[in-house]
């Protein structure tokens, strides 16, 4: 699935008509026009993004998703070191430590776990991308309140957090081929961060008639992006809506005050 829009007359019909007459442009000129401003919002609008997407800058948002990443990831692995009874100096601290040492002895080690009390889905020597996905969800995330893995190399969590954040940027980059279709026609172009440019992105641009319909239709179809597709379909596409109407309002207005100037009215 796609996370796709399709701007024609069938969907904003009236308030698309309008613009065209009072701006004197076509109903291609408006649905470019309109794609546009809905390809900003969709940008903004897809993860990561804070408390204000629409006006809040890149790094902003850059910075929340890079600290998604590693909330998430520190939710699935916890390394050994921070286990109290791994520095105790009792028995079964000393117990844990000698079956720490030895991959053949890691359910010793689990058994000592239980016995005091600590859940744990296993001890393993490093945080990879395998033990991370057995811990998401299908939205792609890490419940808060699950047993995590219990890490006998805490470097490689760190590992794996800078490898992940990586790919902070990539959902939203699904709309570049989008943004570069529309930027044809702006007077400002819509500028996308390096963070999101890095990666390639898959999407689309069209455009054309069909019968005395025009349509613009853009898409985005990394597969990060389809967690959230309703999301950012209705909160970019009401957005619009919402505009369109108010810049149809406006423009009405705009020329019943020039007309009136003019006595003609």
């Amino acid at each position: 699935m796609n996370v796709t829009a399709k701007f024609d007359d069938r969907q904003f019909k009236e308030a698309a008509e309008r613009i065209a007459v009072f701006s004197n442009k076509s109903m291609l000129e408006v649905c470019r026009q309109q794609a546009g401003l809905f390809v900003s919002d969709a940008v903004r609008f897809t993860p990561p993004f804070g408390d204000a997407p629409i006006t809040e800058k890149w790094p902003v948002q850059r910075e929340v998703g890079e600290k998604r990443v590693e909330k998430d990831i520190r939710k699935a692995f916890m390394p050994v070191e921070r286990l109290a009874i791994f520095h105790s100096k009792r028995p079964l601290g000393n117990l844990l430590r000698r079956a720490l040492r030895g991959t053949k002895n890691r359910f010793k080690a689990e058994q000592i776990l239980r016995e005091v009390g600590i859940k744990t889905d296993g001890i393993i020597a490093k945080a990879n991308e395998d033990f991370h996905n057995l811990k998401r969800n299908n939205r792609g995330t890490v419940r808060s309140g699950k047993s995590p893995f219990i890490v006998t190399n805490f470097k490689s969590i760190a590992d794996l957090i800078r490898k992940k954040q990586k790919l902070v940027g990539l959902a939203k980059s699904g709309w570049r081929a989008a943004v570069e279709g529309v930027n044809k026609f702006r007077a400002r172009a819509i500028g996308l961060p390096a963070w999101v440019r890095r990666h390639g992105g898959t999407g689309g641009y069209q455009e054309g008639q069909a019968g005395n319909r025009s349509f613009v239709e853009v898409s985005n179809s990394v597969r990060h992006a389809q967690k959230h597709s309703d999301k950012i379909m209705t909160r970019a596409w009401n957005n619009r809506i919402r505009n369109i109407q108010l810049q149809a309002q406006k423009q009405e207005q705009a020329m019943q005050r020039a007309a009136k100037k003019a006595g003609l009215a």
